[in-house]
C-alpha cells in the first residue's frame, strides 16, 4: 500500500497523545468522540499541533487539488486514460 501520512491525536476521552493513524482511522474515531473537531493533531514527523477539523480540510484539498489535475491530464491526454 503507498506510503499515507499518519498523525497523532489527543484522545478526547483519555486525554492522552495517541497514534500514528491515517486520516481515514482519525475520521472513525470521531464517530466514537475519541477525536472531536477541535481536538489537537499534528502530522506524524512535525511538531505543528493544528485542530482536526482543519487538518481534514487541508488534507481534503490536497486531495480534490490532486484529483483535479489528473481530470485536467485526461482531459488533454484521453489516451492516458
Amino acid at each position: 500500500m503507498k506510503n499515507e501520512k499518519k498523525f497523532f491525536y489527543v484522545d478526547n476521552v483519555s486525554g492522552e497523545v495517541a497514534g500514528p493513524h491515517t486520516i481515514k482511522k482519525l475520521k472513525e474515531l470521531e464517530l466514537t468522540n475519541n477525536i472531536l473537531s477541535d481536538s489537537q493533531v499534528t502530522e506524524e514527523g512535525t511538531e505543528n499541533w493544528l485542530p482536526f477539523n482543519e487538518v481534514v480540510r487541508s488534507e481534503s484539498l490536497k486531495f480534490f487539488e490532486i484529483s483535479e489535475n489528473f481530470l485536467k491530464v485526461l482531459i488533454y491526454f484521453p489516451e492516458c486514460a
